[in-house]
């Protein structure tokens, strides 16, 4: 089975499903039919990587990140799903690092600041998560009502 192939994609289109009905085991055992190889594994990988974030499987998350970074390195969103699994496995700095040696496209989306802030925030740099912040909610002010309940920001929420 490979991408284009119809069974392929009646299997990736059901994992997809088992995902929206909030049954990530389910989607997964879909998948683990499919190849993990070329680009049959990038399309798969696409949709693991965000059901293994719904589940907290962070390591499994992590690899799966690591591989589309590296298969498919100029979408941003990869390299802010890396960061943030490292970042729940407590890796806040180098998940910081993730987030700056990334594609250059990522410093034009606000979650980019807004990851950068709390990762900031959470080590203790106050004054670079503040300036974060406020590039954040300057690209899309959406992340100004986020940044009142995230506990990441718990350090710097008088000062939002």
């Amino acid at each position: 089975m490979k991408s284009g192939d119809i069974q392929f994609e009646k299997t990736l289109l059901a994992a997809e499903g088992y995902s929206q009905l909030g049954m990530p085991e389910e989607a997964l055992e879909e998948l683990d039919q499919l190849p993990n190889d070329g680009d049959s594994g990038v399309e798969v990988a696409k949709v693991r990587l965000p059901i293994l974030m719904q589940v907290s499987r962070w390591e499994e998350a992590i690899a799966t990140a690591e591989l589309l970074c590296e298969k498919d390195e100029s979408d941003p969103e990869h390299w802010v799903h890396r960061a943030f699994c490292l970042h729940e496995i407590g890796k806040t700095r180098e998940a910081r690092g993730v987030l700056q040696n990334g594609p250059s496209s990522l410093m034009k989306k606000a979650i980019y600041y807004y990851n950068i802030a709390c990762y900031d925030a959470v080590v203790g740099d106050l004054e670079d998560a503040q300036a974060h912040l406020r590039k954040a909610f300057e690209i899309d002010g959406k992340f100004r009502e986020i940044a009142r309940t995230d506990p990441d920001l718990e350090g710097i929420r008088d000062l939002l």
